[in-house]
């Protein structure tokens, strides 16, 4: 079974992990390009 399927949010586990090793500044640039 694949649990990441089912979870509804928008990020996976993995997704997490590199935004938490970004800087907020490059966190603020993503933001911006969405």
């Amino acid at each position: 079974m694949r649990v990441a399927k089912k979870n509804p949010d928008k990020y996976s586990l993995k997704d997490i992990l590199l935004f938490a090793s970004l800087s907020s500044e490059e966190l603020r640039e993503l933001e911006l390009e969405r």
